[in-house]
């Protein structure tokens, strides 16, 4: 409780929009229970509550780390625009999905080309102000934190931001699945292909270094004390999940199932 209330002193803009995409994720799974339409073989509010949650999940991590910006006013435009662009995303995916179609690589009509059209923006200004955080956090590192952490924030942007970059590949091919078109058998609720290659897995592997990569280094250095050595574990650390990122992304770019393997 109390690190919520941190969160929220550091980032009330970030914070508050943390907790609607809490309460939509809910809202969605009562829509989930009592509205059985289909799309792709899954129910048609199963992806507005992945990105709910995934979203939430994303803008506390963006809320806490935005406290230690200094320049009030980069701080702001992270911290709003931030907010912004997920409601939008947010928004965009719902109207789509209460409409039973597509939300994603949907240009089927000039309303489903727009609205499409407009979700890339709000996730590419989204990836913009994500970039001023990283080159903050890079340039400008805080004092208060140890150098070990530091870093490992650093690097856990800048991969978030690769991993988001996928999504403009997958936007580019106008489909997820590699060697067959969208909508086959997948993992229950994450709906990733077990039969083909699925590139929401690196998209989802490399945008979660956010908390990742900071948490395994803070556990580090919970139980090491040498600066060196907890140094020379995060770097352990990130080379490892950037070759994991580039394993998941390869597996996905041949048409091969991940979970297969």
């Amino acid at each position: 409780m109390n690190f919520l209330k941190e969160i929220h002193r550091r980032s009330p803009v970030l914070s508050i929009t943390a907790w609607i995409h809490f309460a939509l994720m809910i809202i969605f799974l009562l829509l989930m229970a009592i509205d059985h339409r289909e799309l792709l073989g899954v129910n048609v509010w199963n992806k507005p509550f992945k990105f709910a949650a995934s979203i939430f999940l994303y803008l506390l991590t963006f809320a806490y780390l935005v406290g230690y910006v200094k320049h009030l006013r980069i701080k702001s435009l992270i911290a709003v625009g931030t907010s912004i662009t997920m409601i939008m995303e947010i928004v965009l995916i719902s109207i789509q999905a209460a409409r039973g179609v597509r939300s994603h690589f949907n240009i089927d009509s000039i309303f489903d080309s727009v609205i499409f059209s407009l979700m890339g923006v709000s996730i590419a200004f989204a990836t913009v102000f994500a970039c001023v955080l990283a080159g903050y956090f890079t340039f400008f590192p805080p004092k208060e934190l140890p150098n070990y952490m530091n870093r490992a924030i650093q690097f856990g942007l800048w991969i978030s931001i690769l991993g988001s970059s996928i999504g403009g590949y997958m936007s580019a091919q106008l489909q997820h699945t590699v060697g067959a078109p969208d909508g086959g058998p997948g993992l229950p609720l994450l709906n990733w292909s077990m039969e083909y290659g699925d590139m929401r897995i690196p998209h989802f592997v490399g945008l979660h270094a956010l908390q990742i990569i900071p948490l395994l280094a803070l556990g580090i250095g919970n139980r090491l004390k040498k600066p060196k050595v907890r140094m020379g574990l995060t770097w352990l650390i990130i080379v490892c999940y950037l070759f994991f990122l580039i394993i998941a992304f390869s597996i996905a770019y041949t048409g091969n199932p991940f979970l297969r393997l």
